[in-house]
């Protein structure tokens, strides 16, 4: 999937994620993990991978993504990110805010 994202290959990274999906980014904003469609974990990537204006936003971490065999091959049905350190500067909005435009 990252290398599908980097590419903006919208339509191939869709095709790796399961129906539904399970999003966490607790370690980020501590609201609880929703459940969506692929298809709306995809347009939040579309509108929301792209610089952030004059500010910056950096996190460290490492994702984990639970995967199910389907007929059609592997599919994600999760993706959780536990962050380690992050730091922006205040010009840059929060996860909270860049999540609540992109979902």
């Amino acid at each position: 999937m990252p290398r599908r994202n980097r590419a903006k290959d919208w339509d191939a990274a869709e095709g790796l994620i399961d129906g539904k999906v399970t999003v966490d980014f607790t370690s980020l904003d501590g609201d609880a993990p929703p459940t969506i469609s692929s298809s709306q974990l995809v347009d939040g990537w579309r509108q929301g991978l792209h610089p952030l204006g004059s500010g910056m936003w950096e996190v460290w971490g490492a994702y984990e993504v639970p995967l199910r065999r389907t007929p059609a091959g592997w599919k994600a049905t999760g993706l959780a990110f536990f962050a380690w350190h992050s730091r922006r500067r205040l010009a840059s909005p929060s996860p909270s805010q860049v999540m609540s435009t992109t979902c």
